[in-house]
């Protein structure tokens, strides 16, 4: 009787038999063992099946896998080729081709130089060697001649992109021939960009340094940034060496200004705020004194963070000299007219008490004492002028019955207007009393009938004259027809601001709005009625309690 063979000895006798598709030896088996063999045939069976559906679906995995990885070499944002040594384009993806407006097919087989612009190919030939020499990846900027027989650059001589190669050497195996991995990255955005902002800088900086004035900016701490060469002849230092000053611009700062001005630009960086016009003394570094006229702006940048100060200065001093010698003459002449007319005014007092003058007589000697009253007025409104303009007047205000007061500047240019055939209406309150300087308020409102009339368009047109209390204050309107033109309305009170006014000095408005805030008032341009303008003045009202004396502090027009 026959043993039962080794079940391991027939599973290994079915898989070589299906293996190798030889027929097995079963002349020594059992009949047990036949019908073990045909088992382990068909276990067999079903794992090679399954083995099957597996490499199946790995193969699908793969092709799959394949064709993703194909799809992103290709249609990358990014030129990828394979070059030989001599630079020749072994492999390319499609972006390549679209980069250089050339197929795939043209371009691999052609030498890569052939496309790089003849100024950077020696750039391109070092890059490559250096390249194939290590495993190291290198990197170099390059233009592109891109293909010049493709439509879009027909006649043009082809055209250029700007590229950032980035390449590797790989062996797969010590036989194989090196070969060279790159990368060409589309630049040209960002050339083209860094090329217009280089241009815009270099524009700017020539217009900055070649300004006539003196120019800085400052940190948000204070620091000087910049500086343009303008400083050098105004102030004798180089930029360098006011670059290298820990604490610019305190060396070229007179000392006795120097306190002020710190106060000030220390004010302008907390607040970010503007100043214009800032008197002070500089020292040259030869060691004379000089005037400059300072600003400063905030400088915020696109995102609206505050990048410092701009500074600007300017060499005032002979109109600061200018500006002396005229307040010592305007102080002169007031002192040397002043004491004749008060001369006369005596004299006219005297001729008064004469009982022999005709009624003609007494006529002339009204019409020269009035005549002398409105030059002592002039004189006297100039001194006041100017301490309200240094911030020395101090206001006593009284009672000023305003319908009195226009009805006198209307008297006063009563020959103006018949010049003009106009007509002054007064209108309004005829008992409204506001609380101020009689002589003042007078002055300013024969500034504005006289500005009223002579911006009259036409003959015979009238200017309107009206009173009224609004809100506890006492108003005074002045109106006429012609329109302010719009250049100079956001400064219509500016000092010097006229326009199309022969002989104009551009001071009734500005004088009339210094003295309107030296009584605690405010004086406005209303220019919203269509080819009309009016002045609207606003004063407190009169109230017999509590007035006192009270100084404004002035409104200095320079700081």
């Amino acid at each position: 009787m026959q043993r039962n063979s080794d079940p391991l000895k027939l599973r290994q006798l079915a898989r070589n038999g299906a293996s190798h598709g030889n027929a097995a030896d079963i002349s020594s088996l059992t009949p047990r063992d036949v019908q073990q063999l045909v088992y382990e045939f068909g276990v067999y069976q079903a794992e090679l099946l399954a083995q099957n559906e597996e490499l199946r679906e790995l193969r699908q995995d793969l092709e799959h896998s394949r064709d993703a990885y194909a799809t992103l070499y290709d249609q990358a944002p990014v030129g990828y080729a394979t070059l030989n040594p001599q630079g020749r384009i072994q492999t390319c993806n499609l972006t390549l081709g679209v980069l250089l407006h050339t197929p795939r097919s043209i371009l691999e087989g052609r030498f890569l130089a052939d496309f790089i612009i003849p100024q950077h190919r020696d750039v391109f030939q070092q890059h490559l060697a250096a390249t194939m020499e290590s495993e190291t990846v290198y990197r170099c900027e390059i233009s592109l001649r891109l293909n010049p027989d493709h439509p879009d650059h027909a006649g043009k001589g082809g055209h250029v992109r700007h590229a950032r190669m980035e390449s590797r050497c790989l062996r797969q195996t010590e036989e194989a021939e090196r070969a060279c991995y790159v990368a060409i990255i589309d630049v040209t955005e960002r050339v083209e960009a860094e090329t217009e902002l280089r241009k815009s800088e270099q524009r700017f900086k020539i217009i900055a340094d070649h300004t006539i004035g003196w120019e800085s900016w400052l940190d948000p701490d204070g620091a000087l940034l910049w500086v343009n060469p303008a400083v050098e002849p105004l102030t004798g230092y180089t930029v360098a060496e006011c670059m290298a000053m820990a604490d610019y611009p305190w060396p070229l700062i007179h000392a006795e200004d120097r306190q002020s001005l710190q106060q000030t630009l220390r004010q302008a960086l907390t607040l970010k705020k503007s100043f214009k016009d800032i008197r002070f003394r500089a020292t040259h570094k030869q060691g004379h004194v000089l005037w400059i006229s300072l600003f400063c702006e905030p400088v915020h940048g696109s995102a609206g963070d505050f990048l410092g100060l701009r500074i600007g200065a300017r060499d005032v001093t002979e109109r600061e000299e200018a500006e002396r010698l005229q307040k010592d003459i305007e102080h002169i002449i007031h002192h040397d007219l002043r004491s004749p007319m008060i001369s006369v005014h005596s004299g006219i007092q005297l001729l008064r008490g004469a009982s022999n003058l005709t009624s003609e007589q007494q006529y002339i000697l009204e019409q020269i004492s009035r005549t002398n009253r409105r030059g002592l007025s002039v004189l006297d409104n100039s001194m006041t002028l100017r301490r309200i303009e240094a911030g020395t007047y101090t206001l006593r205000p009284t009672a000023v019955q305003l319908h009195e007061v226009a009805e006198e500047a209307i008297e006063e240019l009563s020959d103006l207007a018949e010049k003009r055939s106009a007509h002054v209406a007064l209108t309004g309150l005829a008992s409204l009393q506001a609380r101020g300087d009689p002589l003042l308020c007078q002055t300013l409102l024969v500034n504005l009938l006289r500005n009223a009339l002579e911006a009259l368009p036409a003959a015979g047109q009238q200017v309107h004259i009206s009173l009224s209390q609004e809100e506890g204050l006492a108003v005074l309107r002045v109106s006429n027809p012609g329109a302010v033109p719009e250049c100079i309305r956001s400064r219509f009170f500016g000092k010097y601001v006229t326009s199309g006014k022969y002989g104009g000095t551009g001071l009734g408005a500005y004088s009339a709005q210094l003295m309107a805030t030296a009584q605690g008032g405010t004086l406005e341009l209303d220019a919203s009625s269509p080819g009309r303008t009016t002045l609207i003045l606003k004063l407190p009202l009169y109230n017999e309690q509590g007035v006192t004396p009270s100084s404004t502090g002035g409104l200095p027009v320079r700081f």
